[in-house]
């Protein structure tokens, strides 16, 4: 089943990429492959699915507390990040900072496609994978508020147990579960998913 599948993204993923990609490492081709099988065979379409009502219950949550959070139509967002802007690059600037120091890493822009406005770009795609449901998403969010409101002790501290809560990565395979005497059968998989093309050419 592996082998059916493997020899089916390596074709599909080789068509698509013929024409824009003109240099890759072996490493990034590895992780894409990897990540290509975990998500076939890890429940990567319920990752999938939870980043974005994550992602669209933050934007609801940062919005209900008067942030003004970038809509995609009628939704927040189709994907894994959110946008806020700022009307004043002050105003993101100090923010930006606070959340830095809390230990909130975000993007800051001073202007996103489309606004021309400072703001900030969210994801919340690794979040989610730490398996993250929508009591971690007000978790957040509560802390995102503490800390823009000088509370910066609270929003540390609710940081912190959420981190303390979600400490282990989801919708991936186990080292535990791997059966004993197979690791490097189970590497090999992953390997089979690139062309020999790619590492040859990589090496040299």
């Amino acid at each position: 089943m592996y082998q059916l599948f493997l020899t089916k993204v390596s074709q599909e993923i080789e068509s698509a990429t013929d024409h824009f990609v003109s240099h890759h490492h072996a490493a990034s081709v590895i992780s894409l492959a990897i990540t290509l099988i975990e998500f076939k065979f890890c429940k990567g379409k319920k990752y999938a699915e939870n980043i974005v009502i994550n992602t669209r219950y933050m934007g609801e949550l940062l919005n209900k507390f008067g942030y003004h959070v970038v809509k995609h139509g009628k939704k927040y967002t189709e994907c894994h990040q959110l946008w806020v802007a700022f009307e004043s690059e002050k105003e993101a600037c100090i923010l930006f900072s606070k959340l830095c120091e809390a230990g909130l890493y975000l993007n800051y822009f001073q202007e996103l496609p489309g606004i021309h406005s400072p703001g900030f770009r969210l994801s919340l795609s690794e979040f989610t994978r730490y398996g993250a449901s929508m009591n971690d998403v007000e978790e957040l969010c509560q802390a995102f508020i503490a800390i823009d409101n000088e509370a910066l002790d609270v929003g540390k501290s609710k940081i912190r147990k959420i981190r303390q809560l979600r400490n282990q990565p989801n919708f991936c395979f186990k080292f535990e579960s791997l059966p004993n005497g197979q690791i490097s059968e189970f590497l090999r998989t992953y390997i089979n998913a690139t062309s020999a093309e790619a590492f040859i050419y990589d090496i040299c």
